[in-house]
């Protein structure tokens, strides 16, 4: 994505260059239009492929709806693929191969490869050779309790599209930290219910995190 020359010495010169996987190239094109009932999966595979990305994968758990009516305004194709992919609750790691990488998109977990397992080196004069974990630290942090999202839908009037999510896990915390939006950007049950939890993941993202410090490669996002 970029390449630049600098300092030349003796026989030397230095080089810089900076490397980007494909999807980077979608944060240069912007626009504005509009797509109909299609999934969230069709419209990112259309965007992608606008761009001239063709080795990209989904590995979906969850059934997601299609769109009624889904807008990209003014922005451009990675924030509009970014934006759609979070509140479909979807997030995409890379696959990288020799000559090639393949971008996939995944709404659990479970999607990720895992990794070996790792020696914990606590002793500094311990381990030295091989993969090991040298330094980690868990820590938890007060978040959002519980989310409600409702809507309304012309076609049900009398009908209250309201979904609630508590949160698991608020031994250390109290559970009065609710998260109210309206509208919720729903018009059905299916779709609210899976929004809710999307939007409490969301909140409750850095309740409770670990950190690290390791030797090993493989450690990256996308892995487990």
């Amino acid at each position: 994505s970029a390449f630049a020359q600098g300092d030349t010495g003796f026989r030397r010169t230095r080089y810089q260059a900076e490397v980007r996987p494909a999807l980077w190239r979608l944060g240069l094109r912007t626009n504005a239009r509009i797509f109909q009932a299609q999934k969230p999966e069709e419209i990112i595979g259309t965007l992608l492929e606008e761009s001239g990305i063709t080795d990209y994968a989904f590995a979906l758990r969850h059934e997601h709806a299609a769109w009624e009516y889904c807008v990209q305004y003014r922005e451009s194709d990675l924030a509009f693929i970014t934006r759609l992919a979070a509140e479909e609750g979807l997030y995409f790691f890379h696959e990288f191969e020799e000559g090639k990488h393949r971008l996939v998109f995944a709404d659990d977990a479970g999607a990720l490869g895992k990794g070996p397992e790792l020696f914990f080196n606590l002793a500094t004069q311990g381990l030295s050779e091989g993969a090991y974990v040298r330094r980690f630290r868990y820590a938890e942090a007060v978040r959002t309790a519980e989310v409600e999202l409702k809507d309304y839908s012309f076609k049900t009037p009398a009908y209250g599209l309201s979904h609630t999510k508590p949160g698991s896990d608020l031994s250390h915390q109290r559970e009065t930290y609710q998260h109210y939006d309206y509208p919720g950007r729903f018009k059905q049950d299916p779709s609210g219910k899976a929004f809710t939890g999307y939007r409490l993941d969301a909140l409750r993202a850095g309740a409770m995190t670990g950190a690290g410090e390791s030797n090993a490669a493989m450690l990256m996002p996308g892995s487990s």
